[in-house]
């Protein structure tokens, strides 16, 4: 909820979610890691859409600036 609430809140303040998104990236990504690791393929799915869209929202903070 935390980088959620940091999505939001870039609208205010660029690097507080840049830093919130980037952040969510790398939890995502390392969830996806994680699964991948230990075998899970069935539940490495559940985080690659929010990777996906954490990354399209970094992408688009950082074109924006």
């Amino acid at each position: 909820m935390a980088g959620a609430d940091g999505i939001l809140i870039w609208l205010w303040l660029e690097p507080l979610g840049i830093s919130a998104a980037i952040g969510l990236v790398l939890h995502f990504l390392g969830a996806l890691i994680g699964h991948l690791r230990v075998g899970d393929t069935r539940g490495a799915a559940a985080p690659v859409v929010p990777l996906l869209l954490a990354i399209a929202v970094l992408a688009l903070r950082l074109l924006t600036l």
